[in-house]
């Protein structure tokens, strides 16, 4: 096939055939109908999509899809023909590493494209600053605490070598050779900051040029947000050769978690006052000086045993507040524009952002009920100035923006956001995800969406509680909260025991490093001869599961992999203790609140309204953690609920409509876990036609 008869679409479609590009990889390979249905859609966004109107894909994959090869395909297809720079990002480092892996997705996607259009294309990740150790973060850190190199424990000695010789200096790399950084440190101690001197940050430098030279860049949610506010999309972009012409969103459901969390992060007092404390110039050390005002004004009114505060409630430190802001925001831009850097420019940005629209929420397009508070963290009681928006992954929509009006065009031909949990199951809410992620920035689009299900792929069987067992929570008598249920703990570690009892491996998904170690104690107590690997807070979550992965009979207990843990063929077992209900944030409960009620909407219909956004985040998190005991067609895993909430019939979770549907059928046959350990099988007991919770 010529280059000039070559397309996205035809390179795609030769991949994935009977006999095609992938069958000389893998052995005894099956085209898969679905996957090349995905694959397709996947090639069509990315040959139709253009600057004067970019084409928006939002495609849901479930597990078993094959996603990842499905977008990288045509990714690379496009990369290759068209001589454009592309990028994926995703919200987990574990996906990121899959990705990067040798003999990965990634690797065969390349190998591919090669063999089509002769074409090698570069492959880099590109990671943020605070990714990388400091050693001189380190000596500083060690000096405060006061603890002397010849006294320091092995594991530290072995750390600062490391941090001193590594070629990378990507923490990432210490946490897949050695699992967490020595407890005697934390990650914000030790971490590159854009005030060091340059030779510490020489390694970042390295690997960020690396990137920008790489035709395909595999980065993060963060970095990716932030290059949507940079100077000039300036973050991962080359300005002077190519730039990015299409972004690949995996994990598309986590990108307004990262946004909460770099609007978080931008509104910090406290960074602000580090990324401008050692600046030499008149704006930076004036901006700093004002931010200190604030965390002294703020201290006096700090209510210790909140982790907000509602300044509407405080008028007076709300006027000083704005008084200070309207001093010390015009000197953003000074501070700014004599910035070199585009990552600390991105920072100055979001922090201005922030602060702007602390001050003045109307003039940024953000609801005047909008609530401005002030946060505190847990610990250390550090202020953060925030007003909370509904909608904080709008950020993102930067990216395709265009109006006319201003002679803008698109930054971006084509976008692919993309997860395999991205809706709710119905294709139609996925226009409502498109909206929350500033689809409306862009004034002529063209949205595609799909939602790709394997009809047969891997075989699951179903044991629900007893009706009767104890609820997880207990509320304390004349206390407004809830203490965990011993009676509860004990079930699961029977239920969890039994589990295991066929000898093959079980992963048990808790909710909180506290319930995990209270189960495992409870299974010691019950049965001290398994294998059991805990989870604790100091633990690497890889490390754990290459030890899962190594001991015959195992089990995995650990909050940390409801979503990202590839094990084909090892989970028999998947024990979910707990429904995954989060409650919703108290400061976005109260704006919603306000919105609805402007609205006319009725206290019932309100409180409804807000359940039900928290139902379908919880029956996404369902459907991910089912995902983790199927990952390849031949898997069989049994799942075991300890949670009998799951039999409450107030119509808002349907347990139905968190399984793929080809797992429904197996409601009918469910066992249930008894109180006394056993098993109730099926057919000694009528099922009810409908579980929900």
């Amino acid at each position: 096939m010529s280059e000039l008869k070559q397309t996205v679409l035809g390179i795609t479609r030769d991949a994935f055939a009977e006999g095609g590009a992938l069958s000389k990889i893998f052995r005894n390979y099956m085209p898969n109908p679905v996957q090349i249905e995905y694959a397709e859609k996947v090639a069509s966004i990315f040959e139709n999509g253009s600057n004067s109107e970019p084409a928006v894909g939002l495609l849901e994959a479930g597990t078993g899809i094959g996603k990842t090869l499905g977008y990288a395909i045509p990714l690379f297809a496009y990369a290759a023909l068209h001589k454009k720079r592309v990028a994926i990002s995703t919200f987990t480092t574990q996906l990121q590493s899959q990705l990067l892996k040798p003999a990965g997705d990634i690797e065969i996607a390349q190998q591919i494209i090669r063999d089509f259009t002769g074409t090698s294309l570069s492959v880099a990740p590109r990671m943020g600053l605070s990714n990388f150790v400091s050693p001189l973060r380190i000596a500083f850190a060690l000096a405060e605490k006061g603890i002397k190199e010849d006294k320091v424990s092995d594991s530290l000695k072995l750390f600062i070598k490391w941090a001193d010789e590594s070629k990378t200096g990507l923490l990432s790399e210490w946490n897949l050779r050695h699992g967490e950084i020595p407890s005697e440190l934390s990650l914000s101690e030790i971490c590159c900051e854009h005030n060091l001197p340059t030779d510490e940050k020489l390694r970042y430098e390295i690997h960020k040029d690396r990137a920008k030279s790489a035709d395909v860049i595999v980065t993060n949610h963060t970095l990716t947000l932030m290059h949507a506010l940079s100077k000039e999309m300036a973050i991962l972009d080359n300005q002077d050769d190519r730039p990015l012409s299409v972004i690949v969103i995996d994990e598309a459901d986590r990108v307004e978690s990262a946004a909460e969390l770099m609007t978080s992060r931008a509104a910090a007092l406290h960074s602000m006052t580090s990324l401008f404390f050692n600046e030499t110039d008149k704006a930076s050390k004036l901006i700093a000086n004002g931010i200190q005002d604030i965390c002294k004004l703020v201290a006096d009114f700090d209510p210790q045993n909140k982790s907000f505060l509602d300044v509407r409630d405080h008028p007076k430190i709300l006027s000083e507040i704005e008084l200070r802001l309207n001093t010390i925001l015009p000197l953003f831009d000074q501070s700014a524009n004599r910035c070199n850097n585009s990552e600390m420019y991105a920072d100055i940005l979001a922090h201005k952002e922030s602060l702007s629209r602390f001050l003045n929420r109307s003039a940024f397009g953000t609801s005047t009920s909008s609530i401005p508070v002030i946060s505190f963290s847990e610990v250390r009681r550090y202020p953060s100035l925030r007003l909370v928006d509904p909608n904080p992954a709008t950020a993102l929509g930067f990216l395709w923006r265009n109006d006319a009006q201003q002679d803008r065009k698109s930054y971006l031909d084509s976008v692919l956001l993309t997860s395999a949990t991205l809706s709710d199951g119905k294709e139609s809410s996925l226009k409502n995800v498109a909206n929350a992620m500033g689809l409306f920035l862009a004034r002529r689009h063209q949205l595609i969406t799909g939602i790709f299900e394997p009809k047969d792929f891997g075989r699951i069987s179903i044991t629900l509680p007893d009706k009767n067992a104890p609820i997880p929570t207990l509320k304390q008598e004349d206390i407004d909260e809830y203490s965990t249920s011993p009676e509860w703990i004990n079930y699961m570690a029977k239920m969890i025991i039994k589990a295991s009892s066929s000898g093959e491996r079980v992963v048990a998904l808790t909710l909180s490093y506290r319930d995990t170690r209270l189960i495992a104690d409870a299974i010691h107590q019950q049965h001290g001869t398994l294998s059991l690997i805990q989870h604790t807070e100091s633990d690497s979550t890889q490390d754990l599961l290459s030890q899962f992965a190594s001991t015959e009979g195992a089990i995995l207990l650990s909050p940390s992999c409801w979503e990202g843990v590839n094990l084909p063929g090892l989970v028999k077992n998947l024990v979910i203790t707990r429904i995954p209900f989060t409650p919703p944030d108290p400061v976005r409960i109260q704006i919603t609140r306000e919105n609805m009620s402007r609205r006319g909407l009725s206290m019932s219909s309100i409180k409804s309204m807000i359940y039900a956004t928290s139902v379908c985040s919880t029956r996404r998190k369902l459907r991910q953690a089912i995902g983790r005991g199927i990952r390849q067609k031949s898997d069989v895993c049994r799942v075991w609920f300890g949670d009998k909430r799951i039999h409450e019939q107030n119509g808002k979770l349907r347990l139905d409509s968190c399984l793929p549907s080809r797992f429904v059928p197996e409601l009918k046959t469910a066992d249930t876990f008894l109180l006394d350990g056993s098993v109730l099988h099926a057919e000694l007991e009528e099922k009810p036609k409908s579980l929900v919770w």
